[in-house]
């Protein structure tokens, strides 16, 4: 009976003909689409509520099956991954997560972020396994790394509720991947780190644009703060990308000064907005008085004392936003001075030049004589104040330069 058994090298050579004729990534592929369009084609037509335990069960299997094969074929064989891998990879992530998200947030919305979290640090757990069973497999280390750093990303809006709150989870998340792409000299998680500070400043803007003046507080509030900490990482990645410059790529040496541009940009827009917003609170107050006839009866103001006050609050607002910017200006060009900062010097003066021409151009026009003469009192205090550093620091100027 044993004789008509074929022996071990009979089977290594036909699993090697067999391989010759189906490579393993060619038959994974085909496993891949086949199983997931009959999933689909099934779901389509015949999922209902009462179906969702066996459905997830099955899409968890299909999921971990197309998972852990390119990660057995690179960690316990040695074989590396190319793009085709990458792309699969993603794909059974997007259809696995993408479907899990539709299937569980009507009964366990409020577990979802866990889960995607969960997800990431399983992907994150299996690149580090490969980066020390094979380290030659760099598509499999950065193709696992990327898709657990989104689902990392994603799992904080899913989580929480409130918006802020999500821009400063992703701040940090920016930061540690920043932190940890120079720990681990890993160029791929430190840009994606800057691609989660892009994610964040944005959704950032989106937010402040429906910010609301009722009930305002200065700088306590939760959109200052969030700037002051967007602001304050950023001058951190900054500080980080300084302090690392041996090992960073060439194309990364502009890094820090990108990121210094970017953090003194947002905190001066972060400062203007909070004055804009606290004259218009005071605008909105008053003309919520106008607007009903018995309170502004009881006020005693005039038509004429109102329109004047509507006009003296306009113009401390934009009295407020030239002075801000010229002492904003005025700290940096000490600071750019002081740590013998070229860069910080450069934008100061670019900030100079602006403020110059907003005094010039628009509060000579549009504001009042002796807020106009406020304006310009104030500038030129501040450019005295800025010309007697230069004198007094002109050595150490001409230093610079001539570096």
């Amino acid at each position: 009976m044993l004789a008509f058994l074929p022996d071990t090298e009979s089977l290594e050579e036909f699993s090697r003909e067999v391989q010759m004729i189906f490579p393993w990534r060619r038959l994974y592929l085909l496993n891949f689409v086949g199983t997931y369009a009959l999933f689909y084609g099934w779901f389509l037509r015949f999922y209902d509520d009462s179906k969702l335990a066996p459905t997830f069960l099955f899409l968890s299997v299909f999921f971990f099956i197309f998972f852990i094969t390119p990660f057995i074929f690179s960690a316990f064989k040695s074989k590396r991954s190319d793009g085709r891998d990458i792309l699969a990879g993603a794909l059974n992530a997007a259809i696995y997560f993408g479907t899990s998200y539709y299937l569980l947030r009507p009964d366990y919305g409020n577990w979802l972020g866990y889960f995607f979290a969960f997800g990431a640090i399983t992907y994150l757990l299996f690149a580090y396994v490969i980066s020390r069973a094979n380290k030659e497999d760099s598509y499999g280390i950065f193709g696992l790394s990327s898709i657990g750093l989104v689902l990392l990303t994603l799992a904080i809006p899913i989580q929480l509720d409130n918006k802020y709150w999500i821009v400063i989870a992703w701040v940090v998340e920016g930061v540690l991947l920043a932190w940890g792409g120079f720990r681990i000299k890993n160029f791929y998680i430190r840009s994606f780190g800057s691609i989660v500070f892009i994610i964040a400043i944005i959704q950032l803007f989106a937010i402040s644009r429906q910010r609301q003046t009722n009930d305002f507080v200065l700088i306590f509030n939760d959109n200052f703060l969030s700037f002051f900490a967007v602001t304050a990482a950023m001058f951190f990645v900054a500080y980080l990308y300084h302090i690392n410059k041996a090992d960073s790529r060439e194309d990364e040496r502009f890094m820090p000064v990108i990121f210094s541009y970017v953090a003194n940009a947002l905190m001066l827009f972060n400062l203007s907005a909070e004055a804009i917003a606290l004259f218009n609170a005071k605008l909105d107050a008053l003309r919520m008085i106008r607007v009903q006839p018995s309170v502004f009866e009881q006020t005693g103001l005039a038509n004429q004392e109102y329109y004047s006050q509507l006009k003296s609050i306009a113009n401390l607002k934009s009295l407020s936003l030239s002075v801000i910017w010229a002492v904003y200006a005025s700290i940096l060009m000490i600071i750019g001075i002081i740590s013998r900062a070229k860069s910080a010097r450069l934008l100061a003066i670019i900030i100079f030049i602006i403020t110059v021409l907003k005094v010039f151009l628009y509060d000579i026009r549009e504001l009042s004589e002796i807020y106009r003469i406020l304006s310009f009192i104030t500038l030129g205090v501040i450019l005295l104040v800025v010309s007697f550093l230069f004198y007094k620091y002109k050595d150490r100027i001409k230093a610079f330069l001539i570096e």
